[in-house]
């Protein structure tokens, strides 16, 4: 977790209550001077919760955020100097794009003519230098965040939030737009913070993504990190897709098996005795037809195969013992699938990578 003087922005141990349900607890996180940050996790988890603390909309029962080494908990939104761009859009739908820019400036700029200059730079920044007399209701919904975008960005914040950005848009505006923003962020130097339940969302635009669960902050690290080295079963099965499979875990050994399967783990886990779960990722199960040898080959039945595009995922059976199987499911590269005619109903052999293979504590997926 990024702490200490270098963090621009700083949360510190903060808990939201309503009534008796606590929505934040104890959360805490360090974000640097121009770093993008992503905010994931599923509905209820508390994420728009820490936005709004973070932007001064909520304020906190117990910790602290600082900005630029301030303690802002106890100021408004308005003292915080923080643009935010919310889901809705939230325009004005009787302004043209031109003066739903120039709301907040006006108030805050004497100048007309430093106001129209900052206006139609904004607007070129985000695209929309020739759409500024359009009313919200002549553009899309992409043009429409941009100018959300444009407005949240008109007083130079020291902090750049977003609440779900992208979710009311269709997919291909969705990777155009998160392909601009973070390069727009980055441009700028701007620090920004970003909601979103997206996990590709995440994993492409941000340096850090705090995965949070139950009001808790569950992990905080790269987007590598969070997907190759997942703390829990909960952040490894709700980022990507993860295979897991109940069993017993020998550390000494570094041997996992469940009735007839025996699996060697390379990979490292915290010294775990006992009841665990072994995971790995569909696409680092290997599968081929025969002839496979080595470490952790099992043969399996294929029960489902779906065309992906690029990849074809497969539904498998591994062997347990006296007619007891579990489930299996392996991505693999079109090209691979159709070379091997991989179709349902069919025995092949598969090869789960010792180096891939991590264990986890027993507990709820």
């Amino acid at each position: 977790m990024s702490t200490g003087q270098e963090d621009y922005l700083r949360v510190e141990g903060v808990t939201k209550r309503f009534g008796a349900f606590t929505a934040l607890d104890a959360v805490s996180f360090g974000a640097a001077k121009g770093a993008f940050i992503s905010i994931l996790g599923p509905s209820g988890c508390g994420k728009t919760t820490l936005l709004r603390a973070v932007a001064g909309l909520e304020r906190q029962d117990e910790g602290r955020v600082l900005i630029a080494g301030q303690d802002v908990s106890q100021l408004p939104v308005s003292k915080r100097h923080v643009g935010i761009v919310f889901q809705s859009y939230a325009l004005f739908p009787n302004l043209t794009a031109r003066a739903n820019v120039a709301y907040g400036l006006s108030k805050n700029m004497k100048s007309r003519r430093g106001v129209n200059k900052r206006v139609d730079e904004l607007l070129n920044l985000v695209g929309l230098k020739n759409l500024g007399d359009k009313y919200p209701g002549q553009l899309s919904g992409g043009q429409q965040q941009r100018v959300a975008l444009a407005r949240a960005m008109a007083l130079s914040p020291n902090l750049l939030l977003l609440d779900e950005p992208l979710s009311a848009l269709d997919a291909q505006v969705r990777v155009m737009l998160r392909t601009e923003i973070r390069d727009m962020t980055r441009r700028l130097g701007l620090t920004t913070i970003m909601v979103t339940h997206d996990q590709e969302e995440a994993l492409t635009m941000a340096d850090r993504i705090l995965v949070m669960k139950d009001g808790k902050l569950v992990q905080n690290g790269s987007p590598w990190e969070v997907y190759d080295e997942p703390k829990t079963p909960f952040v490894a099965s709700f980022i990507g897709s993860m295979n897991f499979l109940r069993g017993s875990f020998n550390d000494a050994t570094r041997i996992f098996s469940k009735g007839l399967v025996r699996m060697e783990v390379a990979s490292e886990s915290a010294s775990l005795q006992g009841s665990v779960l072994a995971a790995i990722r569909p696409e680092d199960v290997l599968v081929g037809v025969n002839g496979e040898q080595g470490r952790n080959v099992f043969e399996v039945g294929v029960r489902l195969v779906e065309y992906r595009g690029p990849v074809y995922r497969l539904a498998l059976d591994l062997p347990l013992g006296q007619s007891e199987t579990a489930p299996l499911i392996a991505e693999v590269p079109a090209e691979k699938a159709r070379r091997l005619r991989l179709g349902a109903q069919e025995r092949v052999k598969v090869i789960l990578p010792p180096e891939r293979v991590r264990i986890f504590a027993e507990e709820a997926v």
